[in-house]
């Protein structure tokens, strides 16, 4: 009977030690791939991250401006932590830096690359947030991170559509910056458009591989202009600026992007499409200043969702506004679907 009770206390106490090894098992992957919810702070900083600079009329200045409005609309956040202008190749050791901070419990990510980053590392940091835009998601993010999974190939397609009405030669001149995902996005949304309107339009395009470059921006409006483009686009941010800039000096019409300034640069500027960057991470943070964060949250910034919509410029004349305007609707209602081509293809395009 004594040999009995304590072979059955052993193994009562087996079953215990398995138990807590499980569970600690589990603790520590649900910390290291779940991680717990992030604690809310009483009043912190924000971070923002961006390729962008202050001042470029497009990325930069509309990053900035959402930022501004994280403070005003949320008394808990007290600041600004800027940092502006990065390269692909250190971004991911700059918001590694930030991460390991414990004064900065948010960062935004300002460019689709932050998507991709943050997948591989936010698993890391369970107890930060990041805010992140990004191409098409490769997997479920992690639970501290809200993503915009924006589209420009919309954006494209108004840009596309404002120049297509106003061109005289039937050439459209586009200025990229590096032919990413959403690059391309952006030029086949135009050539979409393009296409729609009159199928003699040509689009054509110079990739600069600058983002931040005015200089190379001329150079490619000198390089469209002289193949007998008259309208020039862009998706370049500042190097953008160098384009609109240098088309009002030739005397051709143009048009901003990003930024609801761009829009304003000049006489020439028929337009830009804006992208509003607040709005899709609007609820995100005002869950985690109220402590009811429950991500992962996944948005995707089109027309329809808020993210993109544009604004006529001084050049643009009243009918051309009202055409551009019912197109946009059509995209919101789902009447108009813009394909999206995150890469560089070849003629014949699936839209002809």
């Amino acid at each position: 009977m004594t040999w009995k009770s304590s072979a059955v206390t052993k193994l009562q106490a087996a079953v215990v030690v398995i138990i807590i090894i499980i569970a600690l098992i589990i603790g520590v992957y649900y910390a290291t791939f779940l991680g717990p919810a992030p604690t809310t702070v009483s009043e912190f900083e924000i971070v923002g991250i961006t390729f962008g600079v202050r001042g470029d009329m497009g990325w930069g200045d509309a990053n900035y401006e959402s930022m501004q409005k994280f403070v005003q609309e949320n008394p808990k956040i007290k600041g600004i932590v800027w940092k502006e202008g990065i390269s692909y190749s250190e971004l991911e050791d700059i918001l590694r830096s930030y991460l390991a901070d414990p004064k900065y419990p948010v960062i935004v990510g300002f460019g689709y690359e932050f998507g991709e980053v943050g997948l591989k590392i936010m698993p890391e940091y369970p107890n930060k947030i990041l805010l992140a835009n990004s191409g098409p998601l490769t997997e479920e993010p992690p639970p501290n991170m809200g993503v915009n999974v924006y589209d420009q190939g919309e954006a494209g397609f108004l840009m596309g559509a404002l120049a297509s009405y106003m061109t005289k030669t039937k050439k459209i001149g586009m200025v990229g910056g590096s032919p990413g995902s959403s690059t391309c996005e952006f030029l086949y949304g135009a050539m979409q458009a393009a296409y729609m309107i009159d199928q003699s339009i040509e689009v054509k395009y110079i990739m600069t591989g600058e983002w931040g470059n005015p200089s190379a921006g001329r150079d490619a409006a000198d390089s469209l202009i002289a193949a007998g483009c008259d309208v020039i686009i862009h998706y370049a941010d500042g190097t953008g600026l160098g384009a609109m800039l240098r088309a009002k000096e030739r005397g051709v019409y143009a048009c901003g992007g990003f930024y609801s300034g761009s829009a304003t640069v000049g006489d020439n500027i028929l337009g830009a499409f804006v992208n509003d960057f607040y709005l899709p991470w609007k609820g995100m943070i005002k869950d985690y200043c109220e402590g009811k964060w429950n991500g992962p949250y996944v948005v995707h910034g089109t027309i329809a969702s808020g993210f993109i919509d544009w604004l006529p410029g001084p050049a643009c004349p009243s009918n051309v506004k009202a055409l551009v305007d019912s197109l946009r609707e059509k995209i919101r209602s789902g009447e108009i679907i813009v394909q999206e081509i995150p890469y560089i293809i070849q003629p014949p395009y699936p839209w002809e």
